[in-house]
């Protein structure tokens, strides 16, 4: 697993108890000033706000594959067993595929968002606290592809309005999210999501 890079000069005072809702807020500031001044090139894939004793810092992991991806989430989910840390916010581009309820019935949950035609590019901000509190914003993003095929964009993409209010890390499994829980609970929550997919599939066929 490749070292996490920490961003000097990015960190900023935390007051603890850590607030949630404030501490969110400076986390989405914070995003989407990085988002707009980041390169044409870069996905912005990989950002932890972590807040503990007084301050927050950012962690930039990368990664290349699933294999890498699942050694950096191993990693900061045995990191985050350590006191030390009250809360965190992870950040992160992503496609999302979302059924509302009126097409629930019908939505297969067992195609991943990257699949689906109907796939959104956004950028979310997830926070939780220690205690379970959480905290969701999420930015659509508009892309820019080039006329020609195959080759990189040649205009910024941007971000749309501000949505918040999307669950709570409760509602979500996978490598990437409840990051308080320990390896077990994570591996329980990851099975079971993958069951309701399995069952869903078996009741359309």
């Amino acid at each position: 697993m490749r070292t996490p890079e920490i961003l000097r000069g990015e960190s900023w005072h935390e007051p603890a108890p850590v607030d949630l809702s404030a501490f969110h807020d400076r986390a989405v500031e914070w995003a989407v000033k990085y988002f707009n001044k980041k390169p044409l090139e870069e996905t912005m894939v990989g950002f932890f706000v972590l807040a503990g004793m007084g301050a927050a810092t950012i962690l930039h992991f990368q990664w290349d594959g699933v294999e890498e991806k699942d050694q950096a989430a191993y990693a900061l989910r045995k990191f985050m067993q350590n006191d030390v840390i009250d809360a965190y916010s992870f950040i992160t581009e992503a496609w999302i595929a979302v059924a509302k309820k009126e097409e629930a019935e019908g939505f297969d949950f067992s195609v991943p968002p990257s699949q689906r035609p109907d796939r959104e590019d956004v950028l979310i901000i997830t926070t939780v606290l220690r205690n379970g509190e959480t905290k969701m914003t999420r930015f659509g993003v508009k892309t820019y592809p080039n006329v020609l095929p195959f080759l990189p964009p040649t205009k910024k993409p941007r971000l749309l309005e501000r949505d918040d209010g999307l669950g709570t890390a409760e509602d979500m499994a996978g490598r990437m999210v409840n990051f308080f829980d320990t390896l077990e609970e994570s591996e329980k929550r990851f099975k079971q999501k993958e069951r309701k997919a399995k069952r869903e599939k078996r009741r359309k066929q």
